[in-house]
């Protein structure tokens, strides 16, 4: 199809709608480090009163439990997140988990869910092969290599590029070939241009009701 521009209001709508016939109120937005999967996050929370954003990055490894050259996924706490977060949602109950403070590189404070919200899980990893089956609706966020690189090293500082370079993105790379989690999401945006307001999100693919 061809791609076209994102419009939120649709897209709340399309997901509250689709999450009523659901059990558990679960989305995910998953893709790779830079691609606009936060800023995703952040316009759902502005524009669907209600919902709950939960970052995988709470749920990063500690440096003493992570892996020298992790397999996709593996330094992310995924355990964790379906135990504190995920079971007792689809359960119909209350999570609480602790979010990882990375500047510390501990567990920090616990955060409460309230039952029967929307909760949105964002972040790298998230729809992965160990997590894919809780999400009623998964979205994929992509964009270019350049543009990715260019947001981290903004965001994160020029001391990590080389992080970016040799581990982060080469990671992501393993994922999406390994579980191909583009062609397992019910929609998939592209978040290059969500540096400028006139192009925002596009539209690559997305089910009928959505179009």
């Amino acid at each position: 199809m061809t791609e076209r521009k994102m419009d939120i209001n649709a897209l709340c709508s399309f997901l509250a709608n689709r999450l009523n016939n659901s059990r558990a109120r679960l989305v995910g937005i998953d893709g790779a480090g830079g691609s606009g999967k936060s800023t995703l996050g952040r316009l759902l929370v502005a524009n669907w009163p209600g919902v709950t954003i939960i970052q995988m990055d709470d749920f990063y490894l500690p440096t003493s439990r992570r892996h020298s050259v992790p397999e996709p996924g593996q330094n992310f706490d995924r355990e964790r997140l379906r135990s504190e977060v995920l079971d007792p949602i689809t359960e119909g109950g209350v999570a609480r988990y602790q979010r990882y403070d990375w500047d510390r590189d501990e567990l920090a404070e616990w955060h409460e869910v309230p039952a029967g919200g929307t909760v949105v899980v964002e972040g790298s990893y998230s729809t992965s092969k160990p997590l894919r089956d809780y999400y009623s609706t998964a979205i994929w966020v992509q964009a270019a290599y350049e543009t990715r690189l260019r947001r981290g090293v903004e965001r994160d500082g020029e001391s990590m590029r080389d992080v970016w370079v040799k581990s982060w993105m080469p990671a992501e790379d393993r994922y999406l070939q390994a579980e191909r989690p583009d062609l397992h999401a019910d929609i998939v945006l592209d978040g290059g241009g969500v540096d400028d307001a006139e192009s925002a999100f596009l539209v690559v693919r997305a089910p009928s009701g959505l179009q």
